[in-house]
Protein backbone atom coordinates (compact mmCIF):
# COMPACT_ATOMS: atom_id res chain seq x y z
CA UNK A 1 0.00 0.00 0.00
CA UNK A 2 1.24 3.38 -0.77
CA UNK A 3 1.70 5.74 1.88
CA UNK A 4 2.00 9.50 1.13
CA UNK A 5 4.67 11.90 2.61
CA UNK A 6 4.51 15.28 1.97
CA UNK A 7 6.55 16.43 -0.90
CA UNK A 8 7.66 12.94 -1.58
CA UNK A 9 4.52 11.56 -3.43
CA UNK A 10 2.58 12.76 -6.65
CA UNK A 11 -0.90 11.93 -7.29
CA UNK A 12 -2.64 11.54 -10.53
CA UNK A 13 -6.36 10.85 -11.52
CA UNK A 14 -8.44 10.89 -14.28
CA UNK A 15 -11.59 12.36 -13.47
CA UNK A 16 -14.89 12.63 -15.69
CA UNK A 17 -15.87 16.54 -16.42
CA UNK A 18 -18.96 17.19 -15.16
CA UNK A 19 -20.29 20.05 -17.07
CA UNK A 20 -23.30 22.05 -15.48
CA UNK A 21 -22.82 19.04 -13.22
CA UNK A 22 -23.75 16.54 -15.73
CA UNK A 23 -22.11 13.29 -16.73
CA UNK A 24 -23.85 13.72 -20.10
CA UNK A 25 -20.29 13.72 -21.73
CA UNK A 26 -17.75 11.69 -20.52
CA UNK A 27 -14.55 13.43 -20.93
CA UNK A 28 -11.74 13.01 -19.04
CA UNK A 29 -10.09 15.54 -16.87
CA UNK A 30 -6.44 15.04 -16.13
CA UNK A 31 -5.23 16.51 -12.79
CA UNK A 32 -1.90 16.15 -11.21
CA UNK A 33 -0.36 17.32 -8.07
CA UNK A 34 1.67 16.62 -4.88
CA UNK A 35 0.76 15.93 -1.29
CA UNK A 36 2.01 19.03 0.96
CA UNK A 37 0.78 17.42 4.94
CA UNK A 38 0.36 14.58 5.82
CA UNK A 39 -0.90 14.14 9.87
CA UNK A 40 -1.94 10.45 10.70
CA UNK A 41 -4.78 9.87 11.47
CA UNK A 42 -5.59 13.64 11.58
CA UNK A 43 -5.21 16.17 8.11
CA UNK A 44 -4.43 15.17 4.40
CA UNK A 45 -3.60 18.17 2.36
CA UNK A 46 -2.43 18.30 -1.14
CA UNK A 47 -2.05 20.57 -4.21
CA UNK A 48 -3.75 19.81 -7.58
CA UNK A 49 -4.31 21.49 -11.09
CA UNK A 50 -5.85 19.96 -14.11
CA UNK A 51 -6.58 20.49 -17.71
CA UNK A 52 -8.60 23.36 -19.22
CA UNK A 53 -11.11 25.00 -18.00
CA UNK A 54 -9.52 24.62 -14.59
CA UNK A 55 -5.68 25.43 -15.38
CA UNK A 56 -4.95 26.89 -12.02
CA UNK A 57 -3.64 24.96 -8.69
CA UNK A 58 -5.86 24.23 -5.78
CA UNK A 59 -4.83 23.12 -2.44
CA UNK A 60 -7.39 20.30 -0.71
CA UNK A 61 -7.06 19.71 3.11
CA UNK A 62 -9.18 16.47 4.65
CA UNK A 63 -9.63 16.85 8.00
CA UNK A 64 -10.60 13.82 10.25
CA UNK A 65 -12.11 13.68 13.56
CA UNK A 66 -13.02 11.01 15.32
CA UNK A 67 -16.58 10.65 16.84
CA UNK A 68 -18.18 8.01 19.34
CA UNK A 69 -19.41 4.42 18.04
CA UNK A 70 -16.28 3.71 15.02
CA UNK A 71 -17.24 7.13 13.33
CA UNK A 72 -15.25 9.40 11.82
CA UNK A 73 -16.25 13.09 10.63
CA UNK A 74 -14.18 13.95 7.48
CA UNK A 75 -14.46 17.58 6.48
CA UNK A 76 -13.00 18.92 2.99
CA UNK A 77 -11.61 22.44 2.15
CA UNK A 78 -10.42 23.54 -1.25
CA UNK A 79 -9.40 26.81 -2.27
CA UNK A 80 -6.99 28.25 -5.18
CA UNK A 81 -10.38 29.06 -7.89
CA UNK A 82 -10.41 32.44 -9.48
CA UNK A 83 -13.74 34.18 -10.16
CA UNK A 84 -13.75 33.07 -13.67
CA UNK A 85 -14.05 29.52 -13.37
CA UNK A 86 -14.79 29.76 -9.55
CA UNK A 87 -18.69 28.54 -10.62
CA UNK A 88 -17.70 25.50 -12.72
CA UNK A 89 -15.38 24.39 -10.38
CA UNK A 90 -17.81 24.34 -7.75
CA UNK A 91 -20.04 22.49 -9.20
CA UNK A 92 -17.19 19.92 -10.60
CA UNK A 93 -15.19 19.45 -7.03
CA UNK A 94 -18.96 19.26 -5.40
CA UNK A 95 -19.91 15.88 -7.61
CA UNK A 96 -16.54 14.56 -7.72
CA UNK A 97 -16.35 14.97 -3.86
CA UNK A 98 -19.35 13.60 -3.51
CA UNK A 99 -19.01 10.42 -6.11
CA UNK A 100 -15.69 9.53 -4.12
CA UNK A 101 -16.81 9.92 -0.63
CA UNK A 102 -19.84 7.50 -2.00
CA UNK A 103 -17.27 5.17 -3.09
CA UNK A 104 -15.53 5.30 -0.11
CA UNK A 105 -18.93 4.40 2.43
CA UNK A 106 -19.61 1.40 0.34
CA UNK A 107 -16.02 0.05 0.56
CA UNK A 108 -15.93 0.31 4.06
CA UNK A 109 -19.21 -1.27 4.46
CA UNK A 110 -17.27 -4.21 3.35
CA UNK A 111 -14.31 -4.69 5.42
Amino acid sequence: MLRPAAGAARLRLDSTSVPDSNRATGEQTPTAGSYREVVEPERLVWAWQSSEPLPEESVVTITLTDLAENKTRMHFTQVGFTWGVFEYGIANTRAGFSEEIDKLAKYLANI
